[in-house]
């Protein structure tokens, strides 16, 4: 590809690319802003248990403290409980 198109219309081609995946970025990852990574383990696990989407799960659940994350993390099978057992009592 640089033999035939050279630098620049490699790098352009490349570039190209890389602009197609700003849309998929913007509707397909959720916000993560101002939250902790524990915070982020729970919006996942919450979204894979109730079979919702993880961007609406992270766009309805608010930010959490520390005390509260701790609950949710238990409530969803972060905590060590089984996974399956923890999705029955929901």
């Amino acid at each position: 590809m640089l033999d035939r198109w050279g630098g620049f219309g490699t790098f352009l081609f490349f570039g190209l690319i890389n602009l197609t995946f700003i849309p998929f970025i913007y509707i397909f990852y959720p916000e993560t802003k101002g939250r902790s990574l524990e915070e982020i383990d729970v919006i996942f696990a919450k979204a894979y248990c109730t079979g919702e989407w993880y961007v609406k799960v992270a766009e309805e659940m608010p930010n959490l403290t520390a005390a509260e994350v701790e609950v949710e993390a238990k409530r969803w099978g972060l905590a060590g409980e089984n996974v399956n057992e923890v999705v029955g009592k929901v």
